[in-house]
């Protein structure tokens, strides 16, 4: 029995996927011995997007030219947004905190 594989476009799995995957550009070797690769010289560079499933293990998932500009700005986006989040999530603690310092100290706790 053959393993179905449902395939996103780079542009849809930066969407949608739940954590934020990373996004790298980096040369590649071919393997071929004679090729200039075999040296320093790198191929590329070619997109990816990198990221670890619930497990710990590790996946990637190239993009396409096409989509990278586009795949760029979704991950930058969504990078953005999560240190937004991260910081307004320090300040409700902050504030929590205080709160309950406010409490302890007038005997509410």
């Amino acid at each position: 029995m053959s393993e179905s594989r449902v395939s996103l476009s780079a542009i849809d799995f930066a969407k949608t996927h739940y954590k934020t995957p990373a996004y790298v550009e980096h040369g590649i070797r071919c393997g071929k011995p004679n090729c200039k690769c075999a040296g320093d010289y790198r191929h590329g560079p070619y997109a990816y997007l990198y990221w670890r499933d619930e497990f710990g293990k590790a996946h990637r998932l190239y993009v396409r030219k096409a989509e990278a500009d586009e795949v760029r700005e979704i991950i930058e986006l969504r990078q953005a947004i999560a240190r937004e989040w991260r910081v307004k999530l320090a300040g409700a603690r902050g504030y929590i905190q205080r709160l309950d310092r406010m409490a302890k100290e007038y005997g509410l706790w």
